[in-house]
C-alpha cells in the first residue's frame, strides 16, 4: 500500500460523542437523584448504581465538550451557551451531594487545589 487509508468496509468508525447538552442534563438528573438518596438517607446499595451512573455520564463529558471544536464559530457559541446552565447546575449539584456525603462521613475524592512548593535547597 502506498499510504492510502483503509477501505470504508474494514475502516471502523470512531464512536460518536454525546450530545453536550443531553449529557449534562442526563448528568444533572442522575445528581438530583443521588441528591434525594442522600437526603432521605438510602442505603449504600441504592447510592452505589446512582453514583457510577453520574460518574459515567462525567467521564462522557471531555468527549461531549471536544465535539463543540468541530462546529462552526456562531453554533459553537450557541451550544456553550445553551449548555452552560446546565452545566453550572450540575455542578452546583455535585457540591452539594459532596456536603451531604460528608456529613454522613463519607468523602468522595474531590479536586485539590494545586500549590506551588518550592524544593528546599
Amino acid at each position: 500500500m502506498n499510504g492510502s487509508t483503509l477501505p470504508a468496509s474494514t475502516a471502523s468508525p470512531a464512536p460518536a460523542a454525546p450530545d453536550l447538552t443531553a449529557c449534562c442534563t442526563a448528568a444533572l438528573a442522575v445528581s438530583r437523584q443521588v441528591g434525594e438518596a442522600l437526603r432521605t438517607g438510602c442505603a449504600a446499595r441504592r447510592l452505589l448504581p446512582l453514583l457510577r451512573a453520574e460518574g459515567s455520564w462525567a467521564r462522557q463529558l471531555p468527549a461531549a465538550i471536544g465535539q463543540l471544536a468541530a462546529l462552526p464559530p456562531g453554533d459553537r457559541a450557541r451550544a456553550r451557551d445553551t449548555a452552560a446552565p446546565t452545566l453550572q447546575a450540575w455542578a452546583e449539584q455535585t457540591q452539594e451531594n459532596h456536603r451531604l456525603l460528608n456529613r454522613r462521613g463519607l468523602r468522595i475524592n474531590t479536586a485539590t487545589p494545586y500549590r506551588y512548593r518550592p524544593a528546599k535547597a
